[in-house]
């Protein structure tokens, strides 16, 4: 599993399957930081992200805003983050 608290997140078998490749490869698409919708525009996304876990348990997207995040807004451009 990718992450334990997104139930269809499953990537690969540790018994068939090798960690680098796992790893390098499957994991992939949670790494696509530019598809979240309030966090790809933040100055903290090398950083935080947020838990894409939580926004998909509250509002079924993956890439939907975190409802934990307390950002509003982006410091260095002054863009309003959609929430």
């Amino acid at each position: 599993m990718a992450c334990r608290r997104v139930t269809d997140s499953r990537i690969a078998n540790i018994f068939e399957d090798r960690l680098a490749d796992v790893w390098v490869c499957q994991m992939e698409k949670y790494r696509e930081y530019d598809r979240f919708i309030k966090c790809s525009k933040c100055e903290l996304k090398a950083w935080c992200r947020g838990c894409p876990a939580v926004a998909n348990g509250t509002n079924g997207d993956f890439y939907g805003a975190d409802p934990q995040c307390w950002k509003i807004k982006n410091e260095r451009t002054g863009e309003r983050l959609s929430c």
